[in-house]
């Protein structure tokens, strides 16, 4: 009887002992649960900043190439305003010549 009594105790501080240990693995999973939860939000939101960096690199990319025609476009511009001013020039010394000889021969 003494025995069984024994063996009831050893299998109960068993039992408690299992009871213990299954709480605590339960508390780790729930912990390793809110970690994963945590991870995929951050994988998610990488995700999203990737694409977005995307989105931006391609936007410059198109700006980029704006900005250097418009910088072309400005260079032309620029020659031909220097080509009138020479031209202008020109034509001004010459009337100025025209105007004397005018004059002159007047």
């Amino acid at each position: 009887m003494k025995e069984l009594a024994r063996e009831l105790r050893t299998k109960e501080q068993s039992y408690q002992e299992s009871a213990v240990k299954i709480e605590l693995m339960e508390k780790r999973l729930e912990s390793v649960k809110k970690q994963a939860d945590v991870l995929a939000q951050l994988e998610a939101d990488l995700l999203k900043s990737r694409k977005q960096e995307r989105t931006y690199e391609e936007a410059n990319e198109v700006l980029q190439k704006d900005l250097d025609t418009m910088e072309q476009e400005l260079g032309k511009l620029r020659q031909n305003v220097a080509s009138a001013e020479k031209q202008s020039k020109h034509s001004s010394s010459s009337l100025s010549l025209t105007f004397a000889n005018e004059r002159l021969f007047s």
